[in-house]
């Protein structure tokens, strides 16, 4: 909630969240899904429909941060079919080989 509430707090502001904010606030997520899992993959994907809402196109940073989030909530116990992410149609080279070297 804290990520989104900081999505809240641009928006009021007058300012429209890029790709660049999502891409921070996915970084900053997956260090809370080391902590509690299922909430921070919960927050990965509230953030990514959220970017998605708002028009803004993800790239590889953005899917490289959502999946390094998923990957450690994985981790720290939480079921991995909660981690339910819409890549790009085909996705980009860097994010392949996040997806082969993610911890199992």
């Amino acid at each position: 909630a804290e990520a989104r509430g900081l999505v809240s707090e641009i928006l009021e502001a007058g300012m429209q969240p890029d790709v660049a904010t999502y891409s921070s606030l996915l970084a900053l997520v997956s260090r809370l899904a080391e902590v509690d899992g299922p909430a921070g993959m919960e927050e990965s994907r509230v953030l990514m429909e959220e970017l998605e809402a708002g028009g803004v196109e993800a790239n590889e940073v953005v899917f490289n941060a959502a999946i390094d989030c998923c990957a450690k909530a994985a981790t720290a116990g939480a079921s991995p079919s909660l981690c339910l992410l819409r890549a790009p149609p085909l996705p980009p080279l860097s994010l392949a080989a996040s997806l082969i070297n993610s911890p199992p």
